[in-house]
C-alpha cells in the first residue's frame, strides 16, 4: 500500500511533536555518518527508533513534476550490541513488479581493537555486520562496514552482497566508503560514493553528499541530502540513477521507559523518589563543589550568583537554578519544534503538489489513452509497466508515438524492435516519448529493455 505523500508527512511531524526532551545522545544522530551508509549505528538500549528518509525528483520538461520516494525506518537494540530492524519503502526501482519494498535486517556493531585480528588499532576501531532480507528483490542481503574515527573525522567503508541483486536471479557485490567531518557540536559534512561490481547498462555510481544537523536540545537530527540514489536500503543505495534527487532525513527516537514499567531508577538518578539517596548534610553541603566542562557558559551564567568566595556552591540554591534552567530549555525547545514542525510540513507537502503545467505528458492521452490520433497517426501509451494497446494494426506509411504516461515515480521504459536496426528509442522517462513510421507491411514485435521479460507489444502493418 503506497502512502499518500501529504499522510506520511503528517504522520512523521506529528510523531515528532508528541516528543518530550531527552538526551541527544540517545538517538541516531545523522553526524555520524553519511546519506547512504548505516556507518555501524546501534542506537541507544531502549530505544525505538523511528527514522523518516524523503527524496525528490524533478522529471523532464515542459512537464517536470515533482515525485517522491519516501523509507520508513523502525528499528530496536536488544539489551546485546545487536540491532533488529526493517526498512520499507515506496516508489521503489529494485523490482519491477514490486513498487513498495520491505527490507528487515539484523546488525551487529562493536568499537576497539578487532579480536582475533592483527590489524594495528590506529587503523580499524568500528566494525559492524548486518544481514537481511529485502521482499521486493527476493534475495538474501549482507553489509560489512569497517571505520576509524579520530577527532573530528571519521572514515569507513563497506562491502556489500545481494544472493538476488535488483531481481535478476543474479548475486551482486558492491563496493564503496564514506566520511564525516564534525564542524562542530551542531554541526558535520559528510559525503559517500559506492558503487556494484562490473556495472550493468544504466546503472551508476552511487553517490551522497549531507549537511548534517543536530537540532538544540532535541533528541533529533536532520540530515538535508544531494544524491543519486532512490531508497535507503541496501540495494537502494547501492545503483545510483541517471538523474540527482534531493531530500531530507529525519530522526525520531522513542525512549521506552518513559512510557512503561517502573521509573524508581530514573528518579534515583535524578535524585529523587524510591531507592534515592537521602538528603545531603550540611557539612557536606559545605563542601561540595560544581565544576562545569569547558564550553558551558550557560551553566557558569547559572551557577555564578550563587557562588562564595571560596568558590563553592551552596547546592539548594544551584538546583533551583538547574531545575528553572531546564524549565527554561524545555519551553524552548518545544517552541522550536512547534515552529520548525510547521516550517517543514509546510515545504513538504508543496513539494508533493504537482507543478506541471501545459501539454505535453500532461496531455489528455495520457489520462484516457487515444489510440488512433487520425488515419495516419496512432498513439501507444505506456503505463502501469505495459503496452496499450499491446497489439496495433496500422497502415503502410502510418506513424505510431510512445508516450510515457506513468504518473507516479521516475520509471523509465523505452521502445525497442525485436528485430535489430528497426527501431529503437532511447530510454523515455515520464512525459517522454518517440515515434517511427512504417513503410512495409509485416508485424514488428517489439520490447522494452528494462523490463523485456514482461513488457512486450507488436505493431501489424497491413
Amino acid at each position: 500500500m503506497r502512502l499518500p505523500g501529504p499522510i506520511a508527512v503528517f504522520v512523521a511531524c506529528a510523531l515528532s511533536a508528541s516528543l518530550g526532551v531527552t538526551d541527544v545522545a540517545s538517538c541516531q544522530s545523522v553526524l555520524e555518518r553519511p546519506p547512504n551508509l548505516s556507518g555501524g549505528w546501534l542506537g541507544a538500549r531502549g530505544t525505538l527508533q523511528f527514522n523518516f528518509v524523503h527524496r525528490f525528483g524533478v522529471g523532464d520538461a515542459p512537464l517536470r513534476k515533482v515525485t517522491n520516494s519516501p523509507t520508513f525506518l523502525l528499528a530496536y537494540q536488544l539489551p546485546i550490541p545487536v540491532l533488529i530492524g526493517f526498512n520499507y519503502a515506496t516508489s521503489s526501482d529494485i523490482a519491477a513488479a514490486f513498487p513498495n519494498e520491505w527490507e528487515a535486517f539484523v546488525r551487529w556493531a562493536e568499537r576497539g581493537k578487532v579480536r582475533g585480528l592483527d590489524t594495528p588499532a590506529w587503523l580499524i576501531n568500528e566494525r559492524a555486520i548486518q544481514v537481511g532480507y529485502n521482499q521486493a528483490a527476493g534475495s538474501f542481503d549482507a553489509e560489512l562496514t569497517v571505520g576509524r574515527s579520530q577527532g573530528r573525522v571519521r572514515l569507513m567503508a563497506v562491502g556489500r552482497f545481494f544472493s538476488n541483486g535488483y531481481h535478476s536471479d543474479t548475486s551482486r557485490f558492491a563496493v564503496g566508503g564514506g566520511a564525516v567531518l564534525r564542524l562542530n557540536r551542531w554541526f558535520a559534512l559528510a559525503g559517500d560514493a559506492t558503487t556494484l561490481i562490473n556495472r550493468r547498462l544504466n546503472e551508476k555510481l552511487a553517490w551522497g553528499a549531507g549537511l548534517q544537523i543536530a537540532i538544540p536540545y532535541s533528541p533529533h537530527s536532520l540530515s538535508l541530502q544531494v544524491t543519486n540514489t532512490n531508497t535507503a536500503t541496501l540495494q537502494g543505495v547501492s545503483r545510483g540513477l541517471d538523474r540527482v534527487r534531493g531530500g531530507f532525513e529525519f530522526t525520531i527516537p522513542f525512549t521506552l521507559s518513559r512510557y512503561f514499567g517502573r521509573r524508581g531508577k530514573t528518579a534515583a538518578k535524578n535524585g529523587g523518589g524510591e531507592g534515592a539517596a537521602g538528603p545531603a548534610s550540611p557539612a557536606e553541603m559545605r563542601t561540595m563543589t560544581f565544576e562545569p566542562k569547558r564550553g558551558t557558559d550557560r551553566a557558569r551564567a547559572d551557577m555564578e550568583p550563587h557562588v562564595h568566595a571560596t568558590g563553592r556552591v551552596r547546592v539548594s540554591l544551584y538546583a533551583a537554578s538547574v531545575h528553572e534552567s531546564c524549565h527554561r530549555r524545555e519551553a524552548t525547545m518545544k517552541r522550536f519544534m512547534v515552529v520548525f514542525g510547521a516550517v517543514g510540513c509546510a515545504i513538504a507537502v508543496a513539494c508533493f503538489s504537482d507543478r506541471s503545467s501545459g501539454p505535453g505528458a500532461g496531455a489528455a492521452e495520457c489520462r484516457v489513452p487515444v489510440t488512433v490520433i487520425d488515419s495516419m497517426h496512432y498513439l501507444v501509451a505506456i503505463r502501469d509497466f505495459g503496452f496499450h494497446p499491446d497489439t496495433l494494426t496500422v497502415p503502410v506509411g502510418a506513424t505510431v508515438t510512445w508516450v510515457n504516461c506513468e504518473d507516479v515515480g521516475q520509471e523509465p521504459h523505452t521502445t525497442t524492435s525485436d528485430t535489430a536496426g528497426i527501431w529503437s528509442s532511447a530510454d523515455l522517462s515520464p512525459g517522454n516519448r518517440f515515434s517511427h513510421t512504417f513503410t512495409t507491411a509485416g508485424p514488428f514485435p517489439y520490447h522494452c529493455i528494462p523490463h523485456e521479460s514482461f513488457m512486450r507489444g507488436a505493431i501489424i502493418v497491413q
